[in-house]
Protein backbone atom coordinates (compact mmCIF):
# COMPACT_ATOMS: atom_id res chain seq x y z
CA UNK A 1 0.00 0.00 0.00
CA UNK A 2 2.82 2.38 0.83
CA UNK A 3 4.61 1.57 -2.43
CA UNK A 4 1.47 2.25 -4.48
CA UNK A 5 0.97 5.64 -2.85
CA UNK A 6 4.62 6.52 -3.51
CA UNK A 7 4.34 5.59 -7.20
CA UNK A 8 1.19 7.68 -7.60
CA UNK A 9 2.88 10.63 -5.92
CA UNK A 10 5.92 10.39 -8.20
CA UNK A 11 3.74 10.09 -11.30
CA UNK A 12 1.72 13.14 -10.32
CA UNK A 13 4.91 15.10 -9.71
CA UNK A 14 6.24 14.27 -13.19
CA UNK A 15 2.95 15.16 -14.85
CA UNK A 16 2.81 18.46 -12.96
CA UNK A 17 6.33 19.39 -14.08
CA UNK A 18 5.42 18.73 -17.70
CA UNK A 19 2.09 20.53 -17.46
CA UNK A 20 3.77 23.70 -16.20
CA UNK A 21 6.13 23.71 -19.22
CA UNK A 22 3.40 22.82 -21.66
CA UNK A 23 1.05 25.47 -20.34
CA UNK A 24 3.82 28.06 -20.41
CA UNK A 25 4.65 27.25 -24.02
CA UNK A 26 0.95 27.33 -24.95
CA UNK A 27 0.62 30.81 -23.43
CA UNK A 28 3.61 31.97 -25.47
CA UNK A 29 2.09 30.49 -28.64
CA UNK A 30 -1.05 32.58 -28.07
CA UNK A 31 1.02 35.71 -27.45
CA UNK A 32 3.15 35.11 -30.56
CA UNK A 33 0.07 34.43 -32.66
CA UNK A 34 -1.45 37.73 -31.61
CA UNK A 35 1.82 39.54 -32.30
CA UNK A 36 1.73 38.04 -35.81
CA UNK A 37 -1.91 39.07 -36.28
CA UNK A 38 -1.16 42.60 -35.11
CA UNK A 39 1.59 42.83 -37.74
CA UNK A 40 -1.05 41.86 -40.32
CA UNK A 41 -3.44 44.58 -39.02
CA UNK A 42 -5.78 41.92 -37.64
CA UNK A 43 -7.64 41.88 -34.35
CA UNK A 44 -6.23 39.65 -31.59
CA UNK A 45 -7.83 36.31 -30.73
CA UNK A 46 -8.92 35.56 -27.17
CA UNK A 47 -8.41 32.25 -25.41
CA UNK A 48 -11.61 30.20 -25.10
CA UNK A 49 -11.59 27.42 -22.52
CA UNK A 50 -13.61 24.97 -24.61
CA UNK A 51 -11.21 25.33 -27.56
CA UNK A 52 -8.28 25.02 -25.18
CA UNK A 53 -9.68 21.80 -23.70
CA UNK A 54 -10.19 20.35 -27.18
CA UNK A 55 -6.63 21.29 -28.17
CA UNK A 56 -5.06 19.88 -24.99
CA UNK A 57 -7.03 16.65 -25.20
CA UNK A 58 -6.03 16.09 -28.83
CA UNK A 59 -2.37 16.92 -28.22
CA UNK A 60 -2.31 14.38 -25.38
CA UNK A 61 -4.03 11.79 -27.58
CA UNK A 62 -1.39 12.15 -30.30
CA UNK A 63 1.43 12.02 -27.73
CA UNK A 64 -0.04 8.88 -26.20
CA UNK A 65 -0.79 7.02 -29.44
CA UNK A 66 1.88 8.38 -31.79
CA UNK A 67 -0.84 9.07 -34.35
CA UNK A 68 -0.63 12.42 -36.10
CA UNK A 69 -3.02 14.33 -38.34
CA UNK A 70 -6.25 16.31 -38.22
CA UNK A 71 -8.34 13.12 -38.06
CA UNK A 72 -5.92 11.01 -36.00
CA UNK A 73 -8.61 10.22 -33.42
CA UNK A 74 -11.31 9.58 -36.05
CA UNK A 75 -12.86 13.02 -35.62
CA UNK A 76 -12.59 16.34 -37.41
CA UNK A 77 -11.50 19.52 -35.58
CA UNK A 78 -15.06 20.83 -35.51
CA UNK A 79 -16.24 17.61 -33.86
CA UNK A 80 -13.57 17.81 -31.16
CA UNK A 81 -14.53 21.42 -30.46
CA UNK A 82 -18.23 20.56 -30.31
CA UNK A 83 -17.51 17.70 -27.89
CA UNK A 84 -16.12 20.34 -25.50
CA UNK A 85 -19.28 22.45 -25.81
CA UNK A 86 -18.05 24.93 -28.43
CA UNK A 87 -21.09 26.22 -30.34
CA UNK A 88 -19.21 26.99 -33.51
CA UNK A 89 -19.59 29.15 -36.52
CA UNK A 90 -15.97 28.55 -37.60
CA UNK A 91 -13.37 26.06 -36.39
CA UNK A 92 -9.90 25.59 -37.88
CA UNK A 93 -6.77 23.87 -36.66
CA UNK A 94 -2.99 23.91 -37.01
CA UNK A 95 -0.83 20.99 -35.86
CA UNK A 96 2.87 20.74 -35.05
CA UNK A 97 5.21 17.83 -34.40
CA UNK A 98 8.63 18.77 -33.02
CA UNK A 99 11.70 17.04 -31.65
CA UNK A 100 15.33 17.92 -31.02
CA UNK A 101 17.84 15.94 -29.01
CA UNK A 102 18.81 18.77 -26.68
CA UNK A 103 15.19 19.47 -25.85
CA UNK A 104 13.30 22.74 -25.54
CA UNK A 105 12.40 25.29 -22.97
CA UNK A 106 8.95 26.90 -23.18
CA UNK A 107 10.18 29.91 -25.18
CA UNK A 108 12.11 27.94 -27.83
CA UNK A 109 9.31 25.39 -28.19
CA UNK A 110 6.67 28.07 -28.74
CA UNK A 111 8.93 30.01 -31.10
CA UNK A 112 9.68 26.99 -33.31
CA UNK A 113 6.02 26.02 -33.50
CA UNK A 114 4.84 29.49 -34.49
CA UNK A 115 7.68 30.09 -36.95
CA UNK A 116 6.92 26.73 -38.58
CA UNK A 117 3.27 27.67 -39.03
CA UNK A 118 4.18 31.10 -40.38
CA UNK A 119 6.48 29.50 -42.96
CA UNK A 120 3.70 27.24 -44.29
CA UNK A 121 1.13 29.00 -46.55
CA UNK A 122 -1.78 26.85 -45.35
CA UNK A 123 -0.99 27.25 -41.65
CA UNK A 124 -0.17 30.94 -42.06
CA UNK A 125 -3.58 31.44 -43.67
CA UNK A 126 -5.28 29.95 -40.60
CA UNK A 127 -3.31 32.26 -38.30
CA UNK A 128 -4.16 35.29 -40.45
CA UNK A 129 -7.88 34.51 -40.78
CA UNK A 130 -9.70 37.79 -40.09
CA UNK A 131 -12.94 35.94 -39.34
CA UNK A 132 -11.74 34.00 -36.28
CA UNK A 133 -12.01 35.60 -32.85
CA UNK A 134 -10.95 32.88 -30.40
CA UNK A 135 -8.10 30.44 -29.85
CA UNK A 136 -7.13 27.39 -27.82
CA UNK A 137 -3.65 25.84 -27.70
CA UNK A 138 -2.55 22.46 -26.35
CA UNK A 139 0.95 20.97 -26.16
CA UNK A 140 1.90 17.48 -25.03
CA UNK A 141 5.15 15.50 -24.93
CA UNK A 142 5.45 11.78 -25.48
CA UNK A 143 7.83 9.40 -23.72
CA UNK A 144 10.39 9.79 -26.52
CA UNK A 145 10.59 13.54 -26.00
CA UNK A 146 8.56 14.48 -29.06
CA UNK A 147 6.18 17.41 -28.78
CA UNK A 148 2.72 17.57 -30.32
CA UNK A 149 1.11 20.99 -30.64
CA UNK A 150 -2.48 21.87 -31.46
CA UNK A 151 -3.62 25.39 -32.27
CA UNK A 152 -7.39 25.74 -32.68
CA UNK A 153 -9.15 28.84 -33.96
CA UNK A 154 -12.84 29.56 -33.76
CA UNK A 155 -15.67 32.00 -34.13
CA UNK A 156 -18.68 31.17 -31.93
CA UNK A 157 -22.19 31.08 -33.35
CA UNK A 158 -23.15 34.04 -31.17
CA UNK A 159 -20.72 36.15 -33.23
CA UNK A 160 -22.27 35.22 -36.57
CA UNK A 161 -22.82 38.12 -38.99
CA UNK A 162 -26.46 38.95 -39.70
CA UNK A 163 -27.62 41.34 -42.39
CA UNK A 164 -30.95 42.01 -44.09
CA UNK A 165 -32.04 42.86 -47.63
CA UNK A 166 -35.52 44.41 -47.96
CA UNK A 167 -37.39 45.09 -51.19
CA UNK A 168 -39.72 48.07 -51.00
CA UNK A 169 -40.01 48.35 -54.76
CA UNK A 170 -43.00 47.10 -56.72
CA UNK A 171 -41.03 44.49 -58.65
CA UNK A 172 -38.76 41.55 -57.94
CA UNK A 173 -35.13 42.25 -57.08
CA UNK A 174 -32.19 39.96 -57.78
CA UNK A 175 -28.95 39.98 -55.81
CA UNK A 176 -25.88 37.91 -55.02
CA UNK A 177 -24.54 37.16 -51.55
CA UNK A 178 -21.16 35.48 -51.79
CA UNK A 179 -21.41 32.77 -54.43
CA UNK A 180 -25.20 32.38 -54.21
CA UNK A 181 -27.87 34.24 -56.13
CA UNK A 182 -31.24 35.20 -54.68
CA UNK A 183 -34.47 36.88 -55.77
CA UNK A 184 -36.70 38.91 -53.49
CA UNK A 185 -40.41 39.56 -54.24
CA UNK A 186 -41.91 43.02 -53.74
CA UNK A 187 -42.48 44.08 -50.10
CA UNK A 188 -40.40 41.17 -48.79
CA UNK A 189 -37.16 40.92 -46.83
CA UNK A 190 -34.59 38.26 -46.12
CA UNK A 191 -32.08 38.05 -43.26
CA UNK A 192 -28.81 36.26 -43.90
CA UNK A 193 -26.67 34.69 -41.18
CA UNK A 194 -23.07 34.01 -42.20
CA UNK A 195 -19.81 33.21 -40.45
CA UNK A 196 -17.58 35.36 -42.65
CA UNK A 197 -18.09 38.73 -44.23
CA UNK A 198 -18.95 38.25 -47.88
CA UNK A 199 -19.58 40.34 -50.98
CA UNK A 200 -23.16 41.53 -51.54
CA UNK A 201 -24.16 42.77 -55.01
CA UNK A 202 -27.72 43.97 -55.73
CA UNK A 203 -28.99 44.31 -59.30
CA UNK A 204 -30.17 47.93 -59.43
CA UNK A 205 -29.86 50.87 -61.86
CA UNK A 206 -26.48 51.95 -60.54
CA UNK A 207 -24.45 48.85 -59.54
CA UNK A 208 -24.43 48.39 -55.77
CA UNK A 209 -21.97 46.30 -53.80
CA UNK A 210 -20.96 46.04 -50.14
CA UNK A 211 -19.37 43.76 -47.57
CA UNK A 212 -22.08 43.69 -44.89
CA UNK A 213 -21.12 44.03 -41.24
CA UNK A 214 -23.23 42.55 -38.47
CA UNK A 215 -26.58 44.34 -38.22
CA UNK A 216 -26.40 45.92 -41.69
CA UNK A 217 -29.67 46.49 -43.50
CA UNK A 218 -30.12 47.28 -47.20
CA UNK A 219 -33.40 48.59 -48.58
CA UNK A 220 -34.23 48.57 -52.29
CA UNK A 221 -36.56 51.36 -53.42
CA UNK A 222 -38.04 52.55 -56.71
CA UNK A 223 -36.94 56.06 -57.64
CA UNK A 224 -38.81 57.20 -60.73
CA UNK A 225 -38.72 53.79 -62.30
CA UNK A 226 -35.11 53.05 -61.34
CA UNK A 227 -34.16 50.73 -58.51
CA UNK A 228 -31.81 52.12 -55.88
CA UNK A 229 -30.37 50.89 -52.57
CA UNK A 230 -30.06 52.71 -49.28
CA UNK A 231 -28.38 51.46 -46.13
CA UNK A 232 -30.45 51.52 -42.96
CA UNK A 233 -30.17 50.35 -39.38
Amino acid sequence: MTLRILLVAVACSVMHAFAADGEGAATLVVESTNAFRKAQDLAPVKTRRSLERAAVEFARYMAKTGKYGHTADGRRPVERAAAQGYDHCIVSENLAYLYRSRGYDAASLAREMVEGWKASPEHRKAMADAAVTEIGVGIAQDEKGRYFGVQMFGRPKRDAIRFTVRNEAGREVAYRAGERRFSLPPRAERTHTVCRRLALAIDVHEPFSARPADGARYVVTDRGGNLAVRSAR
